[in-house]
C-alpha cells in the first residue's frame, strides 16, 4: 500500500494517493511513522478552506432476526417464555476532514417488531418500538468523542427520549497496542441513567487475535417498584379499616363535605367512597434505586484470512445500593452480565453473521424482599441477521 501511494503520488493523483496513505497507517508495521509524517504533511497543506475534497459520506444498515428465551426463579414462582424479534437499524454519515480532525454528523434509525411478545407478559415487550435519533462524533488520532440523542417511540407508551455520550483518549500506543481511558454517560426519561469511568487497553490487526478490555467503575440509577412502602399502607388501612367500619355514613359524608362540597351527593364519582374506602388510594409506586461498583466491559475478535471472524463479548456489573427508595433496600446487591460469541463472514460489503447472546441479573436480596422480586433471570437471544456498508 506504501508503494502504491507513492505511484499515485509521483502520478499526480493526489487524492487517490491520500486515500491510500489514510489506509495504511491503521495498518502498523515498518513504515507507519513515515506514513503518518507524510499524511500531516498532507493535511497542513491542504488545509481547512480544502475541505470540499475531504469529506466522505457512509451508509450502514443491520437486518436480522433474535429468537429470544426468558426465564426467572429464585423464591418466585418459576418462569419460563419464548419469542422473537424481527429488528433493522440504518446509519448514515457525513464525515468532514479539517487536517487531523474528522467531524461525523449522522442520522440513524432503529426498529424493532416483536413476534408472540403475547407470549411474553412477564418479560413484558411492546408489539413494536421505533428510535430515530441523530450523532455527533468528533475524531482524532488519539481522541473520539460520540454524543448523540435518540427518540423512542413505543406501541404501549407515549415517545421517550434518551441521551448518550462517550469520550475516549489515548494515553500511550506501542506497535500494534495502545492504552487509554474512557468516560460513558447515559440517560433515559424514567430510568435508567448510567456513568462509568474506565481504563482500556486495545489491540488492533487486520488478521489475527484483537479486541479490547475497559476496567473501571460505574454509577447506575433506575426506577424501582417500592414494594415495602406498598405494604405498610396495606398495614396501615388494614388498622384504619377496622376502626371506619364503627363510623356511621354521616361521617364520611362530612369528611367529604369539607373539601368538596356538594359533589359528595352524587355517589357516581366516587368522592364518598374514597372516605370510606381508604384502600382505593394504595398505588403500587414507583422510586429511583441508585447502585454504584465495579464494572467491566471486553470484545475479544479473531480475524481468519478466508473473510471469516469470530467475535466474543463479555460485560460485567457488580453494583451496590447507595440510595433506594427505602431503608429496607440498603441491603440489595446486583450482578448483572452479558457475553455472546458471533461468527461474521465478510465476502465484500456485506457481513452475514451467527450467533448467541445471553443477558444475566441476580439480585442478593433481604428477608424482607424476598419472593417479591426474583433472585436471577435469563435472557438469551438467538441473532441471525446481515449488514452491509457503503
Amino acid at each position: 500500500m506504501y508503494r502504491r501511494a507513492l505511484l499515485a503520488e509521483e502520478a499526480g493523483e493526489v487524492s487517490k494517493s491520500l486515500a491510500i496513505f489514510e489506509d495504511a497507517v491503521k495498518l502498523d508495521g515498518e513504515y507507519t511513522a513515515e506514513i503518518q509524517e507524510i499524511l500531516d504533511n498532507y493535511y497542513e497543506v491542504l488545509g481547512p478552506e480544502d475541505f470540499e475534497k475531504n469529506w466522505t459520506f457512509r451508509l450502514t444498515g443491520d437486518v436480522g432476526f433474535l429468537g429470544l428465551h426468558y426465564e426467572e426463579y429464585g423464591n418466585v414462582a418459576p418462569v419460563s417464555e419464548n419469542g422473537g424479534d424481527v429488528f433493522t437499524s440504518i446509519e448514515g454519515f457525513v464525515d468532514l476532514e479539517f487536517g487531523k480532525w474528522v467531524h461525523s454528523i449522522g442520522f440513524a434509525f432503529v426498529a424493532d417488531w416483536f413476534i408472540s411478545n403475547k407470549e411474553m407478559p412477564v418479560l413484558d415487550t411492546n408489539d413494536w418500538t421505533l428510535a430515530p435519533g441523530f450523532e455527533y462524533l468528533l475524531m482524532n488520532d488519539n481522541m473520539i468523542l460520540d454524543l448523540g440523542i435518540d427518540f423512542n417511540m413505543t406501541s404501549g407508551s407515549r415517545m421517550e427520549p434518551s441521551f448518550y455520550g462517550w469520550m475516549e483518549w489515548n494515553i500511550h500506543r506501542f506497535e500494534k497496542q495502545w492504552i487509554g481511558a474512557a468516560g460513558w454517560a447515559y440517560y433515559h426519561e424514567g430510568g435508567p441513567l448510567s456513568l462509568a469511568l474506565y481504563g482500556s487497553w486495545h489491540r488492533t490487526v487486520s488478521t489475527g487475535l484483537g479486541g479490547s478490555v475497559y476496567v473501571g467503575v460505574k454509577y447506575e440509577a433506575d426506577s424501582l417498584t417500592n414494594y415495602l412502602r406498598y405494604v405498610a399502607q396495606l398495614e396501615e388501612w388494614s388498622r384504619e379499616d377496622a376502626e371506619l367500619a364503627e363510623k356511621p355514613y354521616e361521617y364520611f359524608m362530612e369528611l367529604c363535605t369539607r373539601e368538596h362540597g356538594e359533589r359528595c351527593e352524587d355517589l357516581k364519582n366516587g368522592l364518598l367512597e374514597s372516605y370510606m374506602y381508604p384502600k382505593w388510594n394504595v398505588r403500587l409506586e414507583y422510586a429511583w434505586n441508585r447502585w454504584l461498583g465495579p464494572t467491566m466491559r471486553s470484545d475479544v475478535t479473531y480475524k481468519f484470512k478466508n473473510n471469516l471472524s469470530l467475535e466474543g463479548k463479555l460485560n460485567l456489573f457488580y453494583g451496590f445500593v447507595v440510595d433506594g427508595p427505602s431503608g429496607g433496600y440498603e441491603n440489595v446487591q446486583k450482578f448483572s452480565g452479558t457475553w455472546g460469541l458471533l461468527l461474521n463472514w465478510s465476502p465484500n460489503l456485506m457481513t452475514f453473521y451467527f450467533g448467541c447472546e445471553q443477558i444475566y441479573l441476580h439480585y442478593a436480596l433481604p428477608k424482607s424482599l424476598l419472593g417479591v422480586y426474583p433472585e436471577n433471570s435469563f435472557l438469551t437471544e438467538l441473532k441471525v441477521g446481515v449488514r452491509f456498508e457503503y
